[in-house]
This record gives structure tokens, sequence and C-alpha cells, in this order.
């Protein structure tokens, strides 16, 4: 029973882990080099990992679909940035698995 209790927590951290660390690296560029230095379209990567991770926190397995959105529009851009754009394309898909596996209704 605690097991699963920590499998579920740990789930969850890896929901927000994108939000966070993208909210952390926009934080930190619009610090130091102003938000004029990013596209509008990158602007929207931390909100829609935000909603993402807000709704698999919720048990909602289609909170997956705004983490992918972002990993569209990265595969879209330089080659440079196809490796992590097919990464969150990647783990997103598989969060939503999980989240529709373990919280199936």
């Amino acid at each position: 029973m605690k097991s699963m209790d920590a499998l579920k927590i740990l789930i969850k951290v890896l929901y927000i882990m994108p939000a966070v660390l993208w909210g952390t690296i926009y934080t930190c560029i619009i610090l130091l080099g102003g938000i004029g230095n990013l596209s509008p379209v990158s602007l929207s990567y931390p909100i829609l990992f935000l909603i993402a991770a807000v709704l698999l926190w919720k048990d909602k397995w289609y909170g997956c679909i705004s983490g992918i959105l972002p990993g569209i529009f990265m595969l879209m851009l330089t080659p440079d940035a196809r490796n992590t754009g097919l990464f969150f394309c990647i783990y997103f898909a598989a969060l939503g698995l999980i989240c529709r596996k373990l919280h199936k209704n």
C-alpha cells in the first residue's frame, strides 16, 4: 500500500517537472535579457506546460495534449530543437497513458 502511494507521488512530480523547469528557464531569460528576446510562440511553452501539469495532477489524462503541443512546435523549428520536441511529445504521451491507466473512470 505504501509503495503504491509513493509511486503516485512520484508520478505527480513527473507531471509538474516540465512546468517548473520551463518556468524557471523563462524567468531567468526575462530577468537577464528582457522579454523582447523571446518569440511569442515560445512564450506559450510555460503556459501550456502549466496547463498540462494542472490537468494531469487532477487525474485528467487529456492534459497531456497541452504538453505535447510545445513538442510539436519544437519539431517544426530548427533541427537542433527537434530532439527536444520529440522528447516532450513522447514524455507527455507516456504521462497521458500512465494517468489514464491509473485513473480509469
